[in-house]
């Protein structure tokens, strides 16, 4: 009897059969998109794809210089278009084409051409189904001359920039006088170009804001510092001891013109801070106040002495020591030095710079 045999048939490899799926897969994807993408550039050879538009200007369909014709008859943008920059209540408005653009149609029709040609297989394959599916707005060609943009915010710039003002204050003759600060102001150009850059690309009207830096001053407000001065100089000034008793020197009266020449004006630091002082200074401004010396002869006895403008003596009154013992306690107890200085000439008001407000503790009265 006889027999017959058949070989078993061999088992594939499964992972063999899934890769060999998957390059036929990809074959057959990347031959669709080749040929999907070259006969949609065959299809529409020489002629825009649909859906493309320039700035909201269709140029679907439409060859290169047609499309450019219909942007150039289009897009008045750079004639009528209005770019408006402000600064508080100040206005300009000028056209794009006075700011320095160009719009060049030619390149911008030839821009939307590409789309969908460019990019390399998938990058063409994307912008066309962009433009079939949603629309693609290509941005348009404009040339930008920056130096004629310049030459405008310059312009601008000579109404916009200002100096920064310190505020000052001074006294002629017994009026004062207050001049306020000011914040100075620079137009930055350079940044401000940035942005009109930016509002001409998007081919619409609109505002440009200005890029103004500020300096502020030191001191820009000096008018309590003027309302303190005024009132100084509103009535005469009365120096006198307190608890004054009969034969003790003083009172001193000083008319308003005195005190004006007695009115200083200085610039402290206060923490970093600058700030506008209104006080007096007797010796630098009134050389009146400072004519009474006190002189010290070998008996212990102070001679206030009176000068006349050129300095020459009017009159010497002896103060003893039991005349006005509070007095001259007052007087050693700010400069005990002079009182073992013999024969020598002391100035009373210049030393103690006014001391006799704040270390005699007298008193300002009408």
């Amino acid at each position: 009897m006889a027999t017959l045999s058949y070989p078993l048939p061999g088992r594939s490899n499964p992972i063999s059969q899934i890769l060999a799926a998957m390059a036929a897969g990809l074959a057959l994807f990347l031959g669709a998109v080749i040929v999907w993408t070259l006969g949609y550039q065959l299809m529409y050879a020489g002629r825009i794809f649909p859906g493309v538009s320039v700035a909201g200007v269709d140029i679907s369909g439409l060859s290169p210089n047609d499309a450019a014709f219909k942007l150039s008859q289009t897009l008045s943008y750079p004639i009528t278009g209005k770019v408006l920059f402000r600064d508080a209540g100040k206005v300009w408005v000028a056209s794009p084409a006075e700011l320095g653009m160009v719009f060049d149609p030619s390149a911008s029709a030839l821009a939307g051409y590409r789309l969908g040609r460019e990019g390399g297989l998938f990058g063409a394959l994307a912008g066309q189904i962009r433009a079939r599916g949603t629309g693609a707005d290509v941005a348009p060609v404009v040339i930008f001359d920056q130096r004629v943009a310049y030459r405008y915010l310059q312009n601008i710039s000579a109404e916009v920039d200002q100096p920064v003002v310190e505020a000052s204050l001074q006294v002629d003759g017994t009026n004062v006088i207050a001049q306020p600060g000011q914040v100075g102001r620079l137009l930055n150009m350079d940044a401000t170009l940035i942005y009109l850059g930016a509002q001409l690309q998007s081919f619409r009207d609109g505002e440009v804001p200005l890029v103004i830096q500020e300096a502020a001053p030191k001191i820009l407000d000096v008018s309590s510092q003027a309302d303190a001065a005024r009132r100084i100089l509103s009535q005469p000034l009365v120096l006198t001891i307190p608890n004054y008793r009969e034969g003790d020197p003083g009172p001193w009266s000083y008319d308003v013109a005195v005190v004006a020449k007695m009115l200083a004006v200085s610039r402290v630091d206060n923490g970093g801070q600058t700030e506008v002082r209104v006080g007096l200074d007797p010796v630098a401004h009134a050389p009146e106040v400072s004519r009474c010396i006190l002189h010290r002869d070998a008996h212990a006895v102070l001679h206030p002495v009176c000068c006349d403008e050129r300095g020459q003596p009017e009159g010497v009154v002896t103060l003893h020591h039991e005349h006005h013992p509070r007095l001259l306690q007052e007087i050693a107890t700010m400069d005990k030095g002079f009182m073992n200085a013999p024969d020598e000439i002391l100035e009373l008001m210049s030393k103690v710079e006014m001391k006799s407000i704040a270390k005699l503790k007298t008193s300002v009265r009408a």
